[in-house]
């Protein structure tokens, strides 16, 4: 018997016969009470018989009838209790209970101790609580519930299907599953277990994961792009976390984690720096406080012999710092990552177990090391121990290249100095928000004790100076920006050299989105003797799922249309740095499922097939970044050929970086291909094929030729999306090379001709960006008779037909046939009549007594004017115009960047000359100086200085000759005879210049050909050396470090210019044996400080027609008629037109056939050799 006053189900224990328990379910419910039976109604008593009637007596009264008891009402039923609970062992209860409807059932409970499977239904419910008991259960779960209690469940699972459930576990041990495409939150409570034991297998999403109590958690499953939220409540203190999975730890306790693969880039906040975690395994864990933002700590996972790790190649480098030459036979160490070893101390721990090479000649290293974190230490005498702290991580499945060590020889005493500038990673412009640093000692080094604090203030530009910091290696750490910029804190290695200042530039990234991923790249300097020009290369899948993309220095941005037609930007590279450092950023802004790859190209040896420049003097250095997460840092390997390095692959599926890091060479010229497999590069130029074929096909006749081709265009896109043989796209592309060139016999313009004249034209475009006409610019009002020809490359022409339309905006219609192909194209003739006849205007039209001349370029809607004169404005003048046409000169609207317009009118005709105004200089500057011993000079007009360089210890003989018969010269000396004023009058115009003189003694070095100068100059500076050849003929003289650079080099002889170069480059100046040349160098190329760099003078040659040579005296009028040169150049013979006499050099004076480019400033003569005017 079961007695009690609750309803329901019940679960009763009992043993049988056998001694084995059982458990049963009762169910219990109240039963009505019973309605009692009426009582009986009494039998009336029988009248007797009447007897003999004796004498009559008096007849007694009759017995009243009893009144029958009357029949009780029966008892009234009870309401039964409302059924909240339902509990079920079977998988048909279950069904039956989801399936009930029992508007007041809350909650279903599975109860089971038995090997049982249950599977829930997809459906929503809500409104119930799912509770599961069943510690030697399976649960598949497709239904939504208000909340899932797990109580206990089987160690092999519990499948999470649905999404978005609350699921609480409480279990002393078990495992949840969330399967792919699930999501659910989860919470680790307290039950009948003090410390839950949970294994969480992540294949979906948890939204978020919440320790409520002590408990042992292992998180794994498919890596994810998306870190899962943790949070550690304050009951929660000792905790252990194991997780393959990426955590964004919100740690309100203090708990331990453990980082396998896959798992290092885990990060963690707290309110309080007693809750920051411990941390064992791979990786390491960068810790904000939760309120400010601020980095508190990273902390570097110390080794765990039970985290699973591989073996990987492991190299680097050292060099000897300050000059950054190899060093040999230095000692390597690695030691386990332990918190507390530092330079001052790590001799201790240096043994011959964990010494695992010597630097070979080259500097460089090779071993094999596990996933971890170490010490890289390297020893050698009379140096400072040089400690690199390593973090090889699961990313790095085959190797991994150490940052180069720098090795620095001096006392504890000696100190040095760094200028830091930070620079903004995005746009490689000089931050204008404030940082703050922390320096660290040791390369690498981002935890633990910090050395100094810096404060970086926005006034002061980005730039900090650390002075008097002991000789040695440092890591600076960007750690937090003011509030506008929020940045990620990125670290930095720089080395100190006693008494020298070290010169870095370093860049800041700002925070991106958590879906965004950026790469940064940064080198070395020109004094590391690195490659000046790195570039970028990021390929990637194309959003739409077809080909890929590919962004570089020529292509900077992929964008492309989303589903809404809107214009997205995918990726880019924000500036392609050419001369050292960068940085050069990469950002993939919206992720399609795929894999991008990254690779670096050395455009600088892009030719040398065996140059190991990047490899071992790059020092290129790669950080990868999400968020505000700096994922990876990926360093160049050394010791390799080649020009390409493949630094990392990422995965936008799994969020995770692979790193490649291999070394190799790709062809040169090979830019726009890098990283392309040769199917690749043959299917992007297939889809550029059918992108120019069909912007044309519009534009052609509809006929059987154009039917074909809509067939061969759906051909060539099925191709270019399915088919990855080689051959079959290399048929398609010439398949549509053919037509290219049928299509180019009716739409290459050979020649229009109007009335016999050949006519300017353009080809005009719709607003679908087609081409589908030609606009003609003729003479006449119209267009006269119309002669147009079209032709291919192969000379293949097209018939013509020209047919005159009206009522239209063009006045033809052109129709080109090529009866080969059977294509006809048709083209509108557009017609505007050609200004340039009716409003060109020469030197002569412009008047004004103070303009001294004018240099005029017309255009066909338009034309530019330069105008000279004496005046410091623009002074008056007027036009001559032709006959009925009218102008107006008015004040620039701003749009032109000009003084005046000069607008010329004709009926309903317009035309501008847009106007710029100079002061002419040249009407009293020296045309030529010499004297004795004179090697170079020049002429500043600004502030009228005249600076010579000679071989003499004072200026005393000068003499000036200018071309100008108007202009006259004074010579000034002071009483020792030097040259002090040179006095340029103009009488013409009655204007006067005094110019001072600055002289300077030639102090030059003689150099020889063939061998190679170094030489060190700041920026303007200069250097002057004398070269005299051994025999006559070509010479290069070059600056050697660099194929391009901004070293200018000038060549003098007798005073006079003969040869000059921007680029650090002179080619085949060609010069005489026996005669004394000067040659100047000048740089540009750093405007930051020194730039170090070689140059020789190389012979080229001697082969060359004597005739075809210029003279090396500019063009000047000689003072006699005969040569003087020592060398027949026949200069007598060469008479010019109209001449009755010749020039000594050939070329009539005064003729004014030579004159400036309009475009010159005013400096653009100032060494008064005006070589640019005779090109």
């Amino acid at each position: 018997m079961i007695t009690g006053k609750k309803t329901g189900k019940c679960t009763v224990t009992f043993k049988g016969a056998n001694g084995k328990s059982y458990k049963c379910t009762v169910t219990v419910s109240v039963a009505p009470t019973a309605t009692p039976a009426p009582t009986a109604t009494p039998v009336p008593t029988a009248t007797p018989a009447p007897t003999a009637t004796p004498a009559p007596t008096a007849t007694p009264a009759p017995t009243a009838t009893p009144v029958p008891t009357a029949t009780p009402a029966p008892t009234a039923t009870p309401t039964p209790t409302p059924i909240t609970q339902q509990v079920v062992s079977t998988q048909a209860e279950l069904n039956a209970a989801l399936a009930s409807p029992n508007p007041d059932l809350k909650e279903v409970v599975i109860e089971q101790s038995g090997a049982s499977s249950f599977e829930i239904p997809k459906e929503d419910k809500s409104d119930l609580t799912l509770v599961v008991n069943a510690p030697n259960g399976e649960v598949v779960n497709n239904g939504n519930f208000k909340e899932i209690v797990i109580k206990a469940i089987a160690s092999n699972t519990f499948i999470e299907k649905a999404t978005g459930n609350n699921i609480i576990f409480q279990a002393a041990t078990g495992r949840v599953a969330i399967d792919e495409g699930a999501s659910a939150n989860i919470e680790v409570n307290k039950g009948e277990s003090e410390a839950p034991k949970l294994d969480l297998v992540n294949n979906g999403t948890v939204s978020e994961l919440t320790l409520s109590t002590k408990a042992d958690v292992n998180v794994s499953g498919k890596i994810t792009a998306t870190a899962i939220p943790v949070t550690s409540t304050a009951s929660a203190g000792g905790s252990t976390i194991s997780t393959s999975q990426n955590l964004n730890l919100k740690a309100e306790s203090k708990v331990e984690l453990t980082l396998n693969a896959g798992a290092e880039s885990t990060t963690a906040t707290v309110s309080d720096a007693a809750n920051i975690p411990d941390v064992k395994g791979l990786g390491k864990v960068q810790v904000k406080d939760s309120d400010s933002g601020k980095i508190l700590d990273t902390v570097v996972a110390e080794k765990d012999e039970n985290v699973a790790v591989n073996k990987v190649s492991v190299t680097g480098k050292v060099e000897i710092a300050g000059d950054n030459t190899a060093f040999s036979s230095a000692s390597v160490y690695l030691l386990n990552y332990v918190a507390g070893i530092n330079a001052g101390n790590v001799s201790q721990y240096l043994t011959v177990e964990n010494k695992v090479a010597d630097t070979a000649e080259d500097g460089n290293y090779a071993f094999e090391a596990e996933w971890g974190n170490y010490y890289l230490v390297v020893v050698a005498d009379g140096y400072r121990t040089a400690l690199q702290t390593v973090e090889i991580t699961s990313a790095n499945e085959n190797s991994f290249s150490c940052e180069i060590i720098s090795l620095v020889a001096g006392g504890e005493d000696e100190t040095g100095s760094v200028d830091l500038t930070f620079v903004d990673a995005a746009t490689g412009s000089v931050i204008d928000y404030a940082v703050a640093l922390e320096i660290r000692e040791g390369a690498n080094n981002i935890s633990g004790k910090v050395l100094k604090e810096i404060a970086v203030d926005v006034s002061e530009n980005g730039k900090c100076t650390i002075e008097e910091l002991p000789i040695g290696t440092y890591t600076i750490q960007v750690v937090s920006a003011d509030a506008k910029s929020e940045i990620v804190a990125a670290p930095f290695s720089v080395t100190v050299v006693s008494g020298q200042t070290v010169t870095k530039t370093f860049s800041v990234t700002r925070i991106i989105n958590d879906d965004q991923i950026r790469f940064v790249l940064r080198w070395g300097d020109e004094e590391s003797d690195a490659p000046s020009d790195l570039d970028s290369h990021l390929v990637g899948p194309k959003a739409s799922g077809n080909g890929k993309f590919h962004t570089y220095y020529s292509d900077k941005t992929y964008g492309d249309t989303d589903t809404q037609e809107n214009y997205v930007t995918y990726a880019d590279l924000d500036v392609d740095d050419t001369d050292w450092e960068g940085p050069e950023t990469t950002t993939i802004y919206k992720q399609t499922a795929g894999t991008y790859s990254f690779y670096i190209y050395d455009f600088t040896d892009q030719s040398d097939e065996e140059s190991t420049n990047m490899s071992n003097k790059s020092g290129a250095i790669v950080t990868v970044y999400r968020g505000s997460t700096l994922l990876n840092t990926f360093s160049v390997p050394t010791g390799q050929a080649g020009n390409l390095w493949h630094v990392c692959d990422y995965d936008s599926v799994t969020g995770r970086v692979t790193g490649i890091n291999t070394v190799g060479y790709w062809p040169n010229g090979g830019s726009d291909t890098v990283g392309m497999s040769e199917t690749d590069v043959l299917k992007a130029e297939l889809d550029r094929k059918i992108s120019e074929v069909s912007k044309q096909k519009a534009a052609l006749v509809d006929n059987a030729f154009k039917a074909d081709l809509d067939i061969l265009l759906s051909e060539a896109k099925s191709v270019n999306s399915t088919s990855d043989n080689i051959d079959d796209i290399k048929a398609m592309i010439q398949k549509l090379n053919d037509i290219i060139d049928a299509i180019d016999s009716v739409s290459n313009v050979e020649n229009v001709i109007i009335d016999g004249e050949y006519a300017d034209y353009e080809k005009v475009y719709n607003d679908e960006e087609d081409c589908d006409g030609i606009l003609i610019r003729g003479k006449g009002e119209n267009i006269g008779n119309l002669e147009i020809t079209f032709a291919n490359e192969n000379g293949e022409k097209a018939d013509v037909q020209v047919a005159d339309v009206s009522g239209q905006d063009y006045v033809k219609m052109v129709t080109a046939t090529n009866a080969k192909y059977g294509i006809s194209r048709v083209w509108k003739i557009f017609y505007e009549m050609d200004l340039r006849e009716i409003f060109s205007l020469n030197e002569d039209d412009i008047v004004g007594s103070m303009i001294t001349r004018v240099d005029i370029e017309t255009y066909d809607t338009s034309g530019w004017m330069a105008i000279y004169g004496v005046s410091e404005s623009l002074p008056e003048f007027t036009v001559n115009t032709a006959e009925g046409i009218e102008y107006t000169i008015s004040e620039d609207d701003g749009s032109h960047e000009c003084d005046v317009v000069i607008t010329l009118t004709s009926g309903e005709k317009t035309f501008k000359y847009y106007v710029e105004y100079e002061r002419d200089f040249k009407l009293v500057r020296p045309d030529r100086i010499s004297g004795k011993g004179i090697v170079s000079y020049s002429v500043s007009n600004i502030n009228n200085i005249i600076s010579v360089t000679g071989t003499e210890a004072t200026l005393t003989d000068l003499s000036v000759t200018n071309d100008d018969e108007n202009k006259s010269v004074q010579i000034n000396k002071d009483e020792q005879g030097v040259v002090k004023e040179i006095v340029v009058t103009n009488s013409k115009y009655n204007i006067t210049v005094t110019y001072s003189v600055k002289y300077t003694m030639l102090e030059a070095s003689a150099i020889e050909c063939d061998t190679e100068y170094e030489v060190s100059l700041e920026e303007g500076e200069y250097a002057d050396y004398t070269f005299v050849p051994e025999k006559t003929g070509w010479y290069n003289i070059k600056n050697i470090t660099s194929d391009y650079s901004d070293v200018y080099i000038e060549l003098y002889k007798n005073g006079i210019r003969v040869d000059y170069s921007s680029d650090g480059f002179v080619e085949d100046a060609y010069l005489l044996a026996g005669e004394t040349y000067y040659c100047r160098i000048r740089q540009f190329e750093n405007e930051n400080g020194v730039y170090t760099f070689t140059f020789k003078v190389i012979f080229a040659g001697d082969d060359v027609d004597m005739l075809s040579l210029p003279e090396f005296d500019g063009f000047t009028d000689e003072a006699v008629v005969a040569d003087t040169e020592g060398t027949a150049f026949g200069d007598e013979s060469f008479v010019e037109e109209g001449e009755s006499t010749p020039e000594a050099d050939g070329f009539t004076a005064g003729s004014g056939d030579f004159t400036e480019n309009a475009g010159e400033s005013i400096e653009a003569d100032a060494d008064d050799f005006a070589s640019e005017d005779f090109q």
